[in-house]
Order: structure tokens, then C-alpha cells, then sequence
């Protein structure tokens, strides 16, 4: 993966004029692979529920959203199982992307 691999994703499935920008800020230590990984996760599973969600809402149903933040054990992760150690806690620069994503959605720019 390539930086510019990542800055075309960023430019193509990120929601609004600053959303490159937002995403690279509320991520600064992260590389093209996460990057990409980031803004592709976001397009395909976090978007995509949260109009779900929406739409659900709109209709008079009663909603519920929850994101997993820990990422899965295994052989591509190099990471082993562990156990369970209490309330989970998320980094600010996540908090502060999906705050992005969801101010996008809410303006109408995520599609």
C-alpha cells in the first residue's frame, strides 16, 4: 500500500471537502495501510449501519448502535487471546473520526 493508495481512498470514500484532513488529523501516527483500512471500514460497515439506523429511526423504530473497538486476535494480527480486562476504552483520535463521520452524515455529505 502506497501513500498515495491511501490518499485516493481518502479523496474517494471520505464524506465532505475536510474529511481527508479529519482523518489524517484524528489519526497522525498512522500509515497508508491504516489509513486505508480506517476509511474502507468506515465506507462499508460503519456508514452503511449508521443510515440503516437512520432510516430505521425515521420510521418509528426504536434503534440501538454500538461499535467493537478491539481489534480480532489471530495469525494475521500476530496477536494472541486475551482475556477480558473491564470497560473497554477508545482512543481520542477515534472518537474524534467518528465524530467526524457521523457530523458528516447527520449534514447529509456521507452517500
Amino acid at each position: 500500500m502506497t501513500e498515495e493508495q491511501a490518499e485516493t481512498s481518502l479523496r474517494t470514500l471520505v464524506p465532505g471537502p475536510d474529511g481527508a484532513r479529519l482523518y489524517r488529523d484524528a489519526f497522525p501516527a498512522a500509515g497508508p495501510e491504516q489509513l486505508y483500512g480506517l476509511v474502507n471500514a468506515d465506507w462499508l460497515f460503519r456508514l452503511p449501519a449508521l443510515h440503516l439506523t437512520q432510516a430505521l429511526a425515521a420510521g418509528g423504530g426504536r434503534t440501538h448502535l454500538c461499535e467493537l473497538t478491539s481489534p480480532a486476535p489471530g495469525p494475521h494480527t500476530g496477536m494472541k487471546p486475551q482475556k477480558p480486562s473491564g470497560q473497554a476504552s477508545i482512543p481520542r483520535g477515534r472518537i474524534a473520526m467518528r465524530m467526524a463521520v457521523l457530523s458528516a452524515a447527520r449534514a447529509g455529505a456521507a452517500t
